[in-house]
């Protein structure tokens, strides 16, 4: 349907590029990743969907135990730090990407 002129298969190729960029992305875990120079960082990397943490424990609360290794942001055992690790600008973030995500989707599949 849209290749068959020049620029329907130029249309359908820089869509695909897209998604498969904003594919990588939306399963990337290093959105944010410590920089180095600490000598015992506390945080390590973030993305969308994962944390990795490594003996964090919340300045306002102390809890039995460390926060370590990586994990599913909503896993149950960040419950109880999960409004220091998700403030209103990252759910914000999720959410738009999640709709760019859904939206070229359907972009892909329309212009096939």
């Amino acid at each position: 349907m849209g290749a068959s002129t020049r620029t329907g298969k130029f249309a359908v190729g820089f869509t695909a590029f897209a998604f498969l960029f904003i594919l990588i992305a939306f399963c990337s875990p290093y959105w944010l990743q410590t920089d180095g120079e600490l000598k015992h960082p506390k945080f390590t990397n973030l993305g969308l969907w994962e944390l990795c943490l490594k003996n964090f424990q919340d300045i306002h609360r102390w809890y039995d135990y460390p926060f370590n290794g990586c994990m599913w942001i909503f896993e149950e055992e960040y419950y109880i730090i999960h409004d220091y690790i998700l403030p209103g600008f990252f759910i914000a973030v999720q959410f738009f990407f999640t709709l760019c995500f859904t939206l070229l989707l359907m972009g892909v599949i329309m212009t096939l």
